[in-house]
């Protein structure tokens, strides 16, 4: 089975994959970086990654070696075509052991010395430390064995994680396009689907019956897929549901007259996510619109959203953002949500790496929330996603972009309260 990953990159061209990669390397300039090392084992927490190289999962170990001028691949034979196929210049290795080759050839391939070296861990981002303890201890030791003698091994080394998080977030135009036309499908899938669910209906039922849309589109356009897993896409709560965790999957829940019920689904067009949330009420006999305090949750909800997008402007943190959504929930009474405002969207996983609006201070720990300290920046492609967390609350989630006069939303903010009979 291939990955959405795979998927992704396949369907992107040549041309694109290349000019990822080579705003990779530039950055690595930028940022006084000379060789970036990717460690590839064939597993799924890679899967974010390489897309901001222009690579993709296959089914072996794989060594990606950039500098600012070079990008090389030390493969196994069985990946060397599909490497050169994505513009790597490549190192064919005859067995499936990477790591005594590259130890070997590294210096012939980018001449000695070797300068220092980021690898994909991270002491502070736990989303990008992704190369293991283990793989860590023996690419450092060979490495410095061979080109760095008498040195402690870790002298050399340095943490990618701020190249990665600066590449996940800062988009080309390309990636913008198909960020943009993810969130509308979603939307239209979304729209379409309200409109047809019925009291009675499980949250399960609910699901199905976004999928069923979803997929009718799928089968006429190959670029698309589901934004995450489609056990939890769309996640369905309703009632005492929507009081608790958000990423929980649809249930046997009923959806009863006089609650309420909301989505979060995403589809993705060639690997890039949409992710919105939308929400409705069950009228009970005899309405024919919601009542006031669900009126009052969908206006407080996009006031907290309106208010983000102004406050979203390049320099600023992504605490300050979230401080100015969440303030306007918990000024109207409601608890505080227990989630950030909102996350860096891309290519490979919907929470893609970089900034996000959320709490500068973990509750449970009183720890810094790192990403929250970063500042964001024009092209950044993020979410406002404000929660009223209680029994028969609400949501509502629309994705953009950064750009000099704040949030610009890829689709509106949900136009109304869908009324499910």
């Amino acid at each position: 089975m291939f990955s959405w990953g795979f998927l992704m990159t396949a369907a992107l061209t040549l041309e694109q994959r290349v000019a990822k990669r080579r705003q990779a390397q530039q950055l690595m300039q930028d940022m006084g970086i000379p060789m970036w090392i990717t460690w590839v084992e064939d597993n799924a927490a890679e899967e974010a990654h390489l897309p901001l190289i222009g690579a993709h999962r296959g089914a072996a170990t794989v060594a990606y070696v950039l500098t600012p001028e070079k990008a090389v691949s030390f493969c196994p034979s069985i990946e060397a075509q599909i490497q050169r196929d994505d513009g790597f210049e490549v190192v064919e290795l005859k067995g499936r052991g990477v790591l005594p080759p590259l130890v070997d050839q590294l210096g012939s391939v980018f001449g000695e010395p070797i300068p220092d070296i980021a690898l994909n861990y991270s002491g502070t981002f736990g989303a990008v430390d992704t190369l293991g303890h283990g793989n860590y201890m023996a690419i450092t030791r060979r490495l410095a064995e061979r080109y760095h003698a008498g040195e402690h091994p870790d002298s050399r080394f340095m943490p990618a994680d701020e190249l990665i998080m600066a590449i996940a977030s800062a988009k080309l135009p390309f990636e913008i396009d198909y960020l943009r036309e993810a969130s509308q499908i979603t939307y239209a899938v979304l729209d379409e689907a309200f409109p047809q669910i019925r009291s009675g209906m499980t949250e399960k039922d609910a699901a199905a019956l976004v999928q069923s849309i979803a997929e009718a589109r799928m089968a006429k356009d190959s670029r698309l897929g589901y934004s995450w897993a489609k056990g939890f896409n769309p996640i369905v709560l309703t009632g005492d549901g929507i009081a608790g965790s958000p990423h929980a999957p649809p249930s046997d829940r009923v959806i009863q007259s006089g609650s309420t019920v909301y989505m979060d689904f995403g589809i993705s067009v060639n690997g890039y996510h949409g992710d919105l949330q939308h929400f409705g009420y069950v009228l009970q006999d005899g309405e024919t619109e919601a009542p006031q305090h669900v009126l009052a949750m969908y206006e407080l909800l996009v006031r907290s959203i309106t208010a983000g997008m102004r406050a979203a402007l390049p320099g600023v943190r992504g605490y300050e953002v979230d401080e100015v959504c969440r303030k306007i929930i918990t000024s109207a009474g409601h608890p505080s949500f227990k989630h950030g405002t909102g996350h860096q969207l891309g290519a490979g996983n919907t929470h893609t790496p970089g900034a996000a609006f959320t709490v500068q201070f973990s509750e449970e720990t009183g720890l810094t929330v790192p990403e929250s300290h970063l500042k964001i920046q024009k092209g950044f492609t993020m979410t406002i996603e404000p929660r009223i967390q209680i029994a028969n609350g609400a949501s509502i989630e629309i994705d953009g972009v950064i750009t000099d006069a704040g949030f610009e939303p890829f689709a509106p903010i949900q136009e109304r309260i869908y009324l499910v009979r």
